[in-house]
């Protein structure tokens, strides 16, 4: 009898051990989601702040884009309605022209909305983003989120620095897989290779720098993203960190 109890304690125990390394190892398949190499050196040395503080003195001109107001740049620029627009976006771009060669473009500035934030995209209930097309497996919980102090855009962004490098095994709780498929599908899908910065004082969003040539700032404002772009052409230091930064502290919003 107590041989039998014993075989039978033994069984249990080992199909116990047999269905939980099958489930984690389902899990391990399911969430498992590669590291861009090429991402990784990036983010790592991303994550800084950059505080920009609201000019109170007014520019002397100013442009208006739906309810952006932001200062008149000093070449000319006739803004042309992006045709390329994705779901959810509206954006406008110019070229900057040489005073000397209206054929010369120095550099393109491009201004645009989105309707959503980037938290907001990672939370929408929809399984399948419209705009991204995202595949998130059920894991844009914002309970989940919120359990890992994700909580807005910042969060997200501060999140994926910390932890888009770490990897998943078979011993890691389902929870942490869960989140990390959620930013490393975030990640891979909507960063571009670039340095990455938070925007903090007077605004909030954060900043993309491609080779100190392209530079795309983000703002959050009322659940909404506003973005202002910025790149070099035949003028590789017409744009800059410091003057996009007095340009951004002369922004408001009507």
């Amino acid at each position: 009898m107590v041989k039998k109890i014993l075989f039978f304690l033994i069984l249990l125990i080992i199909s116990s051990i047999v269905i939980y390394f099958s489930c984690k190892g389902y899990l391990l398949y399911t969430y498992k989601v590669d590291t861009l190499n090429n991402l990784k050196e990036k983010i790592k040395s991303s994550g800084k702040k950059i505080t920009i503080i609201k000019n109170t003195n007014k520019a002397a001109e100013n442009m208006t884009f739906e309810n952006i107001i932001y200062p008149k740049l000093k070449d000319r620029c006739d803004l042309k309605e992006d045709s390329n627009n994705l779901v959810g976006y509206n954006y406008s771009t110019c070229c900057l022209y040489d005073s000397n060669n209206k054929n010369t473009c120095k550099a393109i500035f491009k201004v645009g909305t989105y309707a959503y934030t980037m938290y907001k995209v990672v939370t929408m209930n929809n399984p399948e983003n419209p705009t991204f097309g995202f595949a998130f497996k059920g894991t844009n919980d914002e309970k989940l989120l919120n359990n890992y102090g994700i909580k807005n855009n910042v969060d997200l962004f501060e999140y994926i620095f910390d932890h888009y490098n770490n990897d998943i095994n078979i011993f890691t709780k389902r929870d942490d897989m869960r989140i990390l498929y959620l930013v490393k599908i975030f990640a891979n899908t909507i960063i571009p290779v670039s340095n990455i910065f938070i925007i903090d004082g007077d605004y909030s969003g954060y900043m993309y720098i491609v080779n100190n040539n392209y530079y795309e700032v983000n703002l959050i404002y009322n659940e909404k993203t506003y973005i202002f772009a910025f790149k070099n052409d035949k003028n590789r230091e017409y744009f800059n960190l410091e003057n996009i930064k007095e340009f951004i502290s002369n922004v408001t919003f009507d």
